[in-house]
């Protein structure tokens, strides 16, 4: 695995309560995200957190530590370990990211509105976009909590050509830091767990926030296919071996659950009443174990 290295910023912290909007980083905000190295096949989750405030050359910085656990598959044992803070900034709808307290990025824009875009920093030897483009917008409540969301896309955008932005809980499918989702063979990317003092989201795909896959389950994994996909008024379900009933679930891109039904292995469902869109599937056996999850595109 690569080595963590751990920078220490010479700033006195000043812890000062909650001064920043609302739309980001509230008090108790916390994040889970999953992780993956392909190279070295190490899988698990980063965890990060909003510590509190400090201000620096009259600007007040949001101070979010991060932590990464992990499984290694190569050397078969569990890593965890501390990852430098990140610092953000707010100002209105406008969240900017730094590492280092001087440059900063904008990560999101809440007030944009369909046809605004901000430019995008994530560029590596793999993947590329140059931009991310408002498409649409509107309201979503979550325990009680009306949260603006911004249906957004990233302009040539080779992984991930659409996500989706919510006030309080950024990108569903990337981390706050893009420049990070996918960093060479590493990638952390699509939000698994949000909470706060006032709301919780979890992504129905993970059994846990903190679920890391290990070796038993990956060898037992079973090959479920999901096609056609992107589809339209049906979407067939196969697996490798027959499980008898199969029990399907599908999501929207908030975490609702719009269908689900037990069927028999290698058979179909009928989806012509969904709207267009992106939606996550859950495949489970009759006993309740996870088969298999992904993302499924209406057209």
């Amino acid at each position: 695995m690569k080595k963590l290295e751990v920078c220490f910023v010479g700033i006195a912290l000043l812890f000062i309560g909650q001064l920043n909007a609302q739309n980001w980083c509230p008090p108790g905000a916390e994040w889970y995200f999953s992780y993956a190295e392909v190279s070295t096949g190490q899988v698990g989750y980063l965890h990060v957190e909003y510590l509190g405030d400090t201000i620096v050359n009259g600007t007040t910085y949001q101070i979010l530590d991060r932590f990464l656990d992990a499984y290694d598959y190569q050397s078969q044992t569990y890593y965890n370990g501390y990852l430098n803070p990140i610092y953000t900034t707010v100002s209105g709808g406008l969240v900017q990211m730094t590492y280092n307290l001087v440059d900063l990025d904008t990560i999101y824009d809440f007030d944009a509105v369909p046809g605004d875009s901000w430019e995008g920093h994530l560029h590596t030897g793999y993947y590329t976009y140059e931009g991310i483009l408002v498409n649409d917008t509107g309201t979503i409540v979550i325990d009680g909590v009306p949260l603006k969301f911004k249906s957004v896309e990233y302009v040539n955008g080779v992984i991930f050509p659409e996500d989706t932005l919510i006030e309080r809980l950024g990108f569903l499918r990337l981390t706050m830091q893009t420049i990070d989702a996918f960093w060479w063979d590493v990638g952390v990317y699509e939000l698994r767990c949000y909470s706060d003092q006032d709301i919780t989201y979890q992504n129905p795909a993970y059994p846990t926030c903190d679920f890391i896959l290990g070796l038993e389950e990956i060898d037992n994994a079973i090959d479920i296919s999901v096609f056609p996909n992107p589809g339209k008024d049906r979407v067939f379900i196969e697996a490798n071996e027959q499980f008898g009933t199969l029990h399907f679930e599908l999501f929207d891109v908030f975490g609702r659950l719009v269908k689900q039904e037990n069927l028999i292995s290698n058979t179909s469902l009928d989806v012509s009443d969904l709207s267009v869109g992106v939606y996550l599937y859950v495949v489970q056996n009759s006993k309740g174990k996870r088969l298999s999850s992904g993302h499924w595109a209406k057209e």
